[in-house]
């Protein structure tokens, strides 16, 4: 069962000092499948970043607000305020 997409926190999900890169991309995936994301596919060592990025797009698809977005941004994914990348 997904989660209602509603209006999360902006702010800081995972923290890349805490977290491998490859750590970061399958919470990214997870997060982005907890929102009703239908990709199933478990992703290969080599495509996961690839997946990880497809994973922000549909997160980004589902926030309304202006100005804000998913990204990964000086190391770190979040929730995050500001004109982007």
């Amino acid at each position: 069962m997904s989660e209602v997409y509603d209006t999360p926190a902006p702010g800081c999900y995972q923290d890349g000092a805490c977290h491998s890169q490859d750590e970061m991309d399958r919470f990214v995936i997870e997060l982005a499948r907890s929102y009703g994301w239908q990709n199933t596919e478990e992703p290969e060592e080599e495509w996961l970043s690839e997946l990880a990025d497809d994973a922000i797009e549909y997160l980004n698809g589902l926030e309304a607000r202006p100005n804000h977005y998913w990204a990964f941004e000086n190391g770190d994914f979040g929730l995050w305020e500001g004109e982007g990348t």
